[in-house]
């Protein structure tokens, strides 16, 4: 157990984080631990998933939707590319986007369907209202819920 000055008016909030650490990390392995038949990394895999939703999207909007910075995303695209998982192009709003190509839609169809039943087996240890509830909190922690 951890001791020190000023430990004991925080544990429960070092114990709510590491139970969420913990969490995160048990879920990552768990669902992303599957994804290996398409040779993608989690965050490549998320980049591919983004896309499947939002197809086409601007680097700047896969950042948001997949909580990286443009730069990493950026970099990922790149990667992806190289693979002819993605292209590069400008849409009718003159604006550079991400687009699947054919090989990286049929890729993200093939894996998708697994991923989505993994997620609602995960998922299904809580009730419908446990996981409004999770979204809920979650989205406070990313600062786009008010708390209320």
């Amino acid at each position: 157990m951890i001791t020190g000055e000023g430990m004991e008016e925080n544990l429960i909030s070092i114990q709510a984080f590491s139970a969420l650490r913990k969490s995160a990390c048990a879920l990552r392995y768990e669902v992303y631990g599957k994804i290996s038949a398409g040779d993608l990394t989690v965050r490549q895999f998320a980049v591919l998933e983004a896309l499947h939703r939002t197809d086409p999207a601007t680097v700047s909007e896969l950042a948001g939707e997949i909580a990286l910075s443009a730069a990493t995303v950026g970099r990922l695209v790149a990667g992806l590319e190289k693979r002819n998982l993605v292209v590069r192009k400008r849409d009718e709003e003159e604006r550079n986007v991400v687009a699947l190509t054919t090989a990286g839609g049929e890729l993200i169809n093939t894996l998708f369907p697994a991923h989505r039943q993994l997620v609602e087996k995960v998922m299904g240890r809580l009730t419908e209202a446990e996981q409004a509830n999770l979204s809920r909190l979650c989205r406070r922690f990313m600062g786009r819920d008010s708390g209320a």
